[in-house]
């Protein structure tokens, strides 16, 4: 029989955080809108878009709280930036790399 080999998960997280491939490291950029109110690894939720003239704001529900307003140039609760918000989708920076977030599924 082949012989088990020991598994070492913190070899593999310290990997995933080096290469950063979900984005920023929540060691080092700030992973909310305000800082420190919400961690990166917390569930959250696109509940809506609003649109109005020149001004519009994205409705982001984190977890079981209440939806908070969040417009171009915030960060989502993940550490991406918020680049532009249109009716159907946010425009994101993360780790230095621009991304598409629909919002409704097709």
């Amino acid at each position: 029989m082949p012989k088990i080999q020991a598994r070492e998960p913190a070899k593999w997280v310290a990997s995933i955080k080096q290469h950063k491939l979900w984005g920023a490291d929540a060691d080092t950029e700030p992973a909310a809108k305000d800082a420190g109110a919400v961690q990166a690894q917390q569930d959250w939720s696109i509940v809506g878009v609003a649109i109005q003239g020149g001004s519009a704001f994205a409705l982001i529900s984190i977890g079981d709280k209440p939806s908070e307003q969040y417009r171009v140039g915030d960060k989502t609760p993940d550490g991406a930036k918020i680049l532009q918000i249109e009716e159907d989708r946010l425009h994101l920076l993360t780790g230095g790399k621009e991304s598409i977030l629909e919002i409704y599924r097709k």
